[in-house]
């Protein structure tokens, strides 16, 4: 079953249907809604309700965990984007992202200049697909964390990641867990991580590593916690 929320403080209340006047009203957003609502996911009906309502300070997190978003659902996601100016969290998990769907996403994400959680794990965005988001990254500034796990990332996806979390100075906590990243990749990472003053964390067990190269990496990171094999 899948996991939704969309909500900054669960005892708001949300309307459960849209008001009459939204559906008199002809924007893009609204179109898309009637078009699309018979066949919408529940987290992304909620977010339209609070979206065309005029309720954006509702939409504080979007979590959708294994749900198929599909083409329809991650061009609505693409849509709705450059509207949430409250979202903090973005957490999509086994969704069936691919680089495709990367690259959709990737043509609004960065207008989210709010996001603290960033969260695509359990997908198939492959080293093209990560390229896409990573193009993202240096424009969400306030991102604390990301989570990139289990993407079927390799060592040039890695070389993305190197370079977009370069300009990220917030940055606390990074996961490329469950990958095909080799010591080389990691390594790459891990010296941009190593100056960056506010950073915690660094998870990067199940990659193409054994045990030797991911003690070696964890001795270049002293003060951070390392998850490896």
């Amino acid at each position: 079953m899948g996991t939704c929320s969309c909500l900054g403080d669960a005892n708001r209340e949300i309307p459960n249907t849209l008001p009459e006047v939204i559906f008199q009203e002809h924007s893009t957003l609204a179109i898309l809604y009637k078009n699309h609502e018979s066949s919408m996911i529940p987290e992304l009906k909620d977010v339209f309700c609070n979206l065309l309502s005029h309720r954006l300070s509702f939409i504080t997190k979007i979590i959708i965990f294994d749900q198929e978003l599909g083409d329809v659902g991650i061009e609505i996601l693409a849509k709705v984007f450059p509207e949430l100016k409250f979202l903090t969290r973005l957490h999509l998990k086994n969704n069936g992202i691919g680089c495709k769907g990367a690259m959709k996403l990737a043509d609004t994400l960065g207008t989210v200049n709010t996001l603290e959680y960033l969260n695509i794990t359990e997908n198939i965005l492959t080293d093209e697909g990560v390229d896409y988001i990573c193009c993202c990254l240096p424009f969400l500034d306030k991102l604390k964390e990301v989570s990139l796990a289990q993407n079927e990332i390799s060592y040039v996806g890695a070389e993305h990641i190197k370079d977009a979390i370069s300009n990220l100075d917030a940055l606390e906590s990074l996961d490329i867990s469950g990958n095909f990243i080799n010591r080389r990749g990691i390594v790459k990472i891990t010296s941009v991580l190593r100056g960056m003053i506010n950073f915690k964390s660094f998870d990067f067990k199940g990659n193409d590593m054994n045990k030797t190269d991911c003690e070696s990496v964890k001795n270049l990171l002293p003060h951070v916690i390392c998850l490896f094999n």
